[in-house]
């Protein structure tokens, strides 16, 4: 049997409707960035292609998923398994220029094998995040970050948005160890930049939901 709608549910759905236009234009485009500076790449000492350049490129990623093929995609560093071991792992981004940073989003090292727990645990468990302008004289922003383990699945978006909000050109993670996986690695899968929002692109935004609201008012008052 079919429910009659009220008019404020009816109200609720124009509404929505009316004000997906507004929210489709907001994309906010991330800030290229290329890799400064790493302590180690496994890549250089070993026959494994993971190297820090793919965690700014986008191999393996595809609209917030992740391959959980290391191969070509992903950064491991040297830990214990190679030398010279890494025990002080870091990595520095260059954002090209001093930007507003919102946010920093990363997605953990996702690789995955069956019956192999520890590959997962490769991630970054927790990192100091330090920025830097030009001159690089770097300033600790956040102390003891932790970071989220990936999922070891290849359709979930399991990026994690970390508010930055600070001027900057250089941004490094201090890496202080990993999620207990082996040989003492840590990697990463993809990392990347967002400015923060324009205040003409706020006040866009909020003068297009006041005049839409107006509108569907107009309307259901006749």
């Amino acid at each position: 049997m079919l429910k009659r709608i009220s008019t404020n549910q009816m109200w609720s759905g124009i509404a929505v409707l009316c004000l997906l236009p507004v929210f489709s234009n907001q994309v906010v485009a991330q800030i290229p960035a290329t890799v400064y500076s790493v302590s180690s790449n496994l890549k250089d000492v070993t026959a494994f292609d993971r190297t820090a350049e793919y965690v700014v490129n986008e191999a393996g990623f595809s609209a917030g998923t992740h391959s959980i093929n290391p191969e070509g995609t992903m950064w491991l560093n040297n830990g214990t398994f190679a030398a010279p071991n890494d025990l002080e792992p870091e990595i520095t981004f260059d954002l090209g220029s001093v930007q507003s940073i919102g946010s920093m989003k990363v997605w953990n090292y996702n690789e995955t094998l069956t019956g192999r727990p520890e590959l997962l645990g490769r991630g970054v468990g927790s990192a100091d995040i330090l920025v830097a302008g030009d001159d690089l004289v770097f300033t600790t922003l956040i102390s003891g970050q932790v970071f989220d383990p990936a999922p070891g699945v290849e359709d979930v978006d399991f990026g994690q948005s970390i508010a930055l909000n600070v001027d900057a050109r250089y941004v490094k993670l201090d890496i202080g160890g990993n999620l207990g996986g082996d040989n003492n690695f840590v990697g990463l899968s993809e990392v990347q930049f967002y400015p923060v929002p324009e205040p003409s692109s706020v006040l866009t935004l909020l003068v297009g939901m006041l005049l839409c609201i107006s509108a569907v008012r107009r309307r259901t008052a006749k």
